[in-house]
């Protein structure tokens, strides 16, 4: 004897509500995740656009560079005067009336290798209006450019803070640090277009003695992974040359490569939510934000590095020398003695004008 089931589905509106609850719900989800990722990449350039400390760095090849800060004070106020002077390539007149706008990047055949999004200047003129302030430009086209605002502080205190020369040189003698391991067969590749960005991060790991070859791009970094193994790769991700996550990939696909499978980190200013996923699905084995803290960079090296290659630092106890200032090879700080700054902006030398100058040649 044999038994036939019937099984019957009926759709009611009830039910194709859900089904159509569910879809809407699902691509609302794939929304939010590409609008995520996408905030993300447009904060990590931004990010980037405002933490570069002066962009008359980036339009400045020859000639000098000169930050200056004024104090005056007024009745219970500090006003602060800053001021940023370059022998740069100067602003057009046509073109000062864009340089505040959105996305506007001026002069672009002419700067078409300098990285940036056209954004930090309106950026910065916006967080000045919320402070009080504005930016001011002079410029001459082919010869340089300045930038300033005025910035005013309530002064709380007028107490002096005494000789910041000998506080400075005090602490420097009294400082110690202890590396928590040692690796000097550990071979460490370091890129970054910023020298200066180089140069601190070769400075924080010296005392682990680790091995660090420096690239300034992601076309050198591809070729010296062609003739070199090294164990952890540490990749800038915003780059003009070639980002870090398109030479990732690159190398990645490289067919000659000797750091298959070598921990690449991500150095970044983009420390926002999701941050980490983005450069995990990149391919990027972790991400270290920017400003570098030394005992994050020494602990992630750590976990890192082959185990065999990690050695106990023991007591060995780095001592740094006392902090020598040679007073004679200073540059020119005119008004600024190091002798009598005061706290809180106060007590500046009876409401003295100061003005503190220094020249990057």
């Amino acid at each position: 004897m044999t038994a036939t089931v019937f099984l019957l589905v009926i759709e009611t509106p009830d039910y194709q509500k859900l089904k159509k609850a569910m879809k809407d719900l699902e691509e609302a989800r794939k929304s939010a995740d590409s609008a995520n990722q996408a905030k993300s990449i447009f904060l990590a350039k931004m990010s980037h656009e405002i933490r570069t400390p002066i962009n008359a760095v980036k339009y400045t090849e020859h000639g000098s560079i000169t930050f200056s800060v004024t104090v005056s004070i007024e009745k219970e106020l500090a006003v602060l005067h800053f001021s940023v002077k370059d022998t740069g390539i100067g602003i057009r007149k046509e073109d000062m009336e864009r340089l505040f706008s959105e996305y506007a990047r001026i002069d672009e055949a002419r700067n078409r290798n300098i990285e940036g999004t056209g954004l930090g200047m309106n950026i910065t003129q916006q967080l000045l209006v919320l402070m009080g302030s504005e930016l001011h430009v002079e410029s001459a086209y082919g010869k340089g450019s300045c930038f300033s605002f005025d910035l005013e502080q309530k002064i709380m205190e007028s107490e002096p803070i005494g000789n910041l020369e000998k506080r400075i040189s005090e602490q420097a003698a009294s400082y110690s640090y202890n590396a928590s391991f040692v690796a000097p067969k550990a071979q460490i590749l370091l890129v970054d277009d910023n020298a200066a960005n180089r140069k601190v991060c070769v400075s924080l790991l010296k005392e682990t003695e680790v091995n660090i070859d420096e690239a300034s791009g992601g076309y050198e970094c591809l070729e010296m992974v062609k003739e070199k193994h090294y164990d952890v790769i540490l990749l800038d991700h915003m780059m003009p040359d070639l980002d870090g996550v398109e030479t990732l990939k690159r190398m990645n696909a490289l067919e000659i490569n000797m750091c298959k499978n070598v921990p690449v980190v991500a150095l970044t200013a983009n420390a926002v939510s999701g941050a980490e996923e983005m450069y995990k699905e990149a391919g990027f084995t972790y991400f270290l934000p920017k400003p570098i803290r030394p005992e994050k960079l020494e602990k992630l090296l750590k976990d890192l590095l082959p185990e065999n290659l990690i050695e106990k630092a023991g007591n060995r106890e780095q001592k740094r020398p006392a902090l020598r200032i040679d007073e004679a090879n200073l540059p020119e700080v005119e008004g600024f003695d190091g002798i009598c700054p005061c706290k809180n902006t106060g007590g500046l030398c009876k409401g003295q004008e100061h003005k503190t100058v220094g020249k990057i040649a």
